[in-house]
């Protein structure tokens, strides 16, 4: 019975983890924006690789009657939310990084704000509402100049008024949903997997998420001024397939095959 217990103690974490993940995935399931779900997926399966390289030394963790108690409060809080379930996406969003800390604070207390940081940092860029950069920088104006800056170097006659270009017979507009942020977050998530899985200095660190940044912002301005030759060439299905189709989601793989190559060049400046 002893030996038992003591299995159940130590096994406990990944028991209630396995759970946890469970619980975020079905309710992440039911939304219309999947790239929540598949962002929240491999940041978990992240999470899990430093989780198991260093779960020994968290066994040793002592639990505390208070920190239990406010995982459980977190745990009843989800639970609740999931009963009234509706597609909210703010939920979401913060949904993973809940469960998280339900998670960490009922299996090691409250050392796992220290000891499991690097999940509170992915999770936390992931329930953070980036939509207050649009308050900060008008991303909208910055890409419509961008791509009207493509498409002048093309030999295009195109005119920009504000976020607006003029191509031919054609007009289109940025809106803020069209203005990067999305392909931005996207290959900074994916920089941020990459440098917790493997470590490397500061300046590095700075190099790889500017360059994530900076790529992002460049491709989806080449995907605007794309977008406007397409309506002055009156081709509807085709600006609806890059706009909202599977042709806006080739751009964030070929923004990762870029970040690939970034990434590798980053590599090869510091060996020199």
């Amino acid at each position: 019975m002893d030996i038992f217990s003591r299995q159940l103690k130590q096994n406990m974490p990944l028991i209630l983890g396995m759970a946890y993940i469970g619980f975020v995935f079905a309710l992440l399931s039911q939304s219309d924006r999947p790239e929540i779900g598949g962002t929240a997926g491999l940041f978990t399966l992240t999470l899990l690789y430093r989780w198991w390289e260093s779960e020994k030394p968290l066994r040793q963790v002592k639990f505390n009657i208070r920190a239990i108690a406010t995982g459980i409060v977190i745990s009843l809080w989800l639970i609740f939310k999931a009963l009234y379930y509706s597609n909210d996406e703010a939920f979401l969003r913060i949904l993973p990084l809940l469960g998280f800390t339900s998670w960490s604070l009922l299996c090691y207390g409250w050392q796992s704000f220290q000891k499991l940081s690097i999940g509170f940092f992915l999770l936390g860029f992931l329930a953070f509402p980036w939509e207050i950069v649009y308050v900060v920088i008008d991303l909208s104006l910055l890409t419509t100049k961008l791509a009207h800056l493509f498409l002048t170097v093309a030999g295009l006659q195109a005119e920009r008024i504000s976020t607006l270009i003029r191509l031919g017979s054609g007009t289109i507009e940025v809106y803020h949903g069209c203005s990067g942020l999305k392909i931005m977050l996207q290959l900074v998530g994916f920089s941020l997997i990459y440098l917790v899985l493997n470590p490397q200095p500061r300046l590095k660190i700075i190099g790889f998420i500017t360059g994530a940044i900076a790529l992002g912002f460049t491709l989806n301005g080449f995907r605007v001024a794309m977008m406007a030759v397409l309506v002055s060439l009156g081709d509807e299905k085709a600006f609806d397939y890059w706009h909202l189709g599977t042709g806006s989601l080739i751009f964030s793989v070929v923004g990762l095959g870029c970040l690939a190559l970034w990434g590798w060049q980053v590599q090869r400046w510091q060996n020199i």
